[in-house]
């Protein structure tokens, strides 16, 4: 997956791989899942090749009607 790729990427295992956007960001700049593990800086950009559609779901019992329902949770 993205932080597989990303971390042999690093290590030099591979040239080059795909990943998502926010993976590749927090690796870029040590956020989210790199926090703490230090930067991969040697990342370059080749293509997007789609936009990334998600979809959120949740329990019916969980009374989120809406994306701001789901801050606190």
């Amino acid at each position: 997956g993205s932080v597989a790729n990303i971390n042999a990427i690093k290590s030099g295992a591979l040239e080059s791989g795909f990943t998502q956007s926010d993976v590749a960001y927090w690796a870029y700049n040590g956020t989210g899942l790199y926090d703490g593990k230090g930067k991969v800086e040697d990342l370059r950009l080749l293509a997007t090749l789609y936009p990334e559609t998600i979809h959120i779901v949740a329990r019916k019992d969980a009374n989120i009607k809406s994306v701001a329902d789901l801050k606190g949770k």
